[in-house]
């Protein structure tokens, strides 16, 4: 029996199925189109949690209005904050080598921005 067949069966019987990834730079939405395109399973958002969508509801219970974040990130991250209302500037300056960082040795971002967030 397939994973496939597993997954559908439990939801054929009304089991609360979810999904959890530690993948920052995919949406619920890609994660959804996926498993039906990969798997042929039919998942609802509220099914798919990843560290960016946990990322984005902590930082938006955290954030007061006029708030934002720094965010380092992928694109995908930046769209599950966009998703989330979460304000924020930087984004999609991942490179693993760390050279695009040194422009951030000096940096000091603005008063509004109250947290960081840092995909690794």
């Amino acid at each position: 029996v397939g994973t496939s067949a597993v997954i559908n069966r439990l939801l054929s019987l009304n089991k609360n199925v979810i999904f959890v990834t530690n993948n920052t730079s995919k949406t619920r939405a890609a994660y959804r189109e996926t498993f039906k395109n990969v798997l042929n399973v039919t998942v609802a958002d509220n099914q798919v949690y990843s560290a960016g969508v946990t990322a984005a509801l902590y930082v938006k219970g955290k954030l007061k209005k006029g708030e934002k974040i720094f965010l380092v990130g992928s694109e995908g991250l930046s769209k599950i904050m966009d998703e989330y209302g979460v304000e924020f500037i930087g984004h999609d300056c991942d490179i693993l080598d760390g050279s695009y960082f040194t422009d951030f040795v000096s940096y000091v971002p603005e008063n509004d921005v109250k947290i960081c967030c840092w995909r690794f």
